[in-house]
């Protein structure tokens, strides 16, 4: 019998709710359970206990990995790199129904839904979100703490800029460059350079 690998979750929100599901599907891991910085949040989330902020890591279970399961770009790069530099490992994790191509490049820390495709060439980096049912074609590359929400599609040679966030079920054309820092909107439909900060919106997507 193969043993558990043991993991735990830094934030017990919706992020982290889909994630354990991720886990759980994968069959390989045992989620010892979450930390949370806000003290008012319950002592169980999701079916598994609340062990306190985010600082109790290093007192925790010393082979445990981790996966930074926060919405938040920023906050999400930060817990990373904290997580990181107290030892811990941050793995790959990838839902048993995703299609991720053979010579794909997924970064540390990066949780890929279930439903998604990830096309050939593409290169991922560290602590991303792939989100349920997105698809990211040939050759795309995104930089680190980027999040790819539910149904959102990139075409081929879409380059996503570090932090940048793609809403759910929008579309971003070809060869296009998403800034950094850049929101684009639900439903959006992305036809030209998103520029590093700027928030866009609407069929064709525009500066909001």
């Amino acid at each position: 019998m193969t043993k558990l690998k043991k993991i735990i979750l830094i934030g017990a929100s919706g992020q982290g709710k889909v994630v354990a599901e991720v886990l759980r599907a994968c069959g390989t891991w045992e989620l010892i359970g979450f930390l949370d910085d806000d003290e008012n949040k319950p002592r169980e989330f999701a079916g598994y206990p609340v062990l306190g902020p985010s600082s109790h890591l290093p007192d925790l279970s010393k082979d445990a990995q981790v996966v930074i399961t926060i919405g938040d770009n920023k906050v999400r790069g930060e817990k990373a790199r904290q997580a990181k530099e107290s030892g811990r490992t941050l793995p790959v994790i990838i839902h048993p129904s995703a299609v991720v191509a053979p010579d794909a490049k997924i970064g540390e820390g990066t949780v890929i839904m279930a439903g998604s495709i990830i096309q050939p060439g593409t290169q991922i980096a560290m602590n991303g979100i792939i989100n349920t049912g997105a698809t990211i074609d040939h050759d795309c590359r995104l930089y680190d703490n980027v999040h790819i929400c539910p149904g959102a599609h990139l075409a081929g040679n879409v380059v996503v800029q570090a932090r940048a966030w793609v809403g759910i079920g929008s579309s971003i054309i070809q060869n296009l460059n998403i800034g950094e820092d850049a929101i684009v909107g639900a439903g959006a439909a992305v036809v030209a350079d998103v520029s590093p900060g700027t928030t866009v919106g609407g069929v064709p997507a525009k500066a909001l």
